[in-house]
């Protein structure tokens, strides 16, 4: 259903779009250089609802992979116990679109140390999937709008033999 529902969605939008790009090159004088102007509008008005979503999806896969996501210190890690001790929400500062970062603090049982920081991103979509609604929760349109660090954590874990409590 939901599928019809984005069918239709674009099927309207792609109508809308042809119009607007008929007047926008109304004026001009048929020929090459009115079909290439008509082309070019036609894909930027077409990508304009969700070109927030596509800025924003470069940002958000930079910081996906960037090396900040379990920091921890080979040395201290090794051999080691771990619980999970205090978790913030934070929101990520100076981005296209709304990104929150969820941080774990992973603690030494005996010692209380944190020796391993855990960090997971996700993201709410642009303006349209915000004000439709559509699908719940707003995700982003055009990418994957969440980023785990659970894989890495198990290839860390199975590196460095330690061992994980989760509570």
């Amino acid at each position: 259903m939901s599928g019809i529902i984005l069918i239709l969605i674009l099927a309207v939008w792609f109508y809308v779009v042809l119009k607007l790009t008929g007047f926008c090159v109304s004026k001009m004088k048929s020929g090459t250089k009115r079909s290439f102007f008509r082309f070019f509008l036609g894909i930027i008005f077409f990508l304009a609802p969700v070109a927030d979503d596509i800025a924003g999806g470069f940002q958000f896969r930079a910081l996906c992979r960037s090396d900040g996501m379990l920091i921890f210190d080979e040395g201290k890690l090794r051999q080691m116990t771990l619980v999970s001790g205090a978790r913030k929400r934070m929101k990520v500062d100076n981005t296209i679109l709304p990104i929150n970062e969820h941080i774990t603090n992973w603690v030494d049982v005996k010692t209380k140390e944190t020796l391993l920081v855990q960090k997971d991103y996700n993201v709410k979509g642009g303006w349209l999937s915000r004000s439709i609604g559509f699908p719940e929760g707003s995700p982003p349109l055009t990418f994957n709008g969440q980023c785990r660090s659970h894989k890495k954590l198990r290839q860390v874990q199975e590196k460095l033999n330690f061992k994980i409590i989760y509570r």
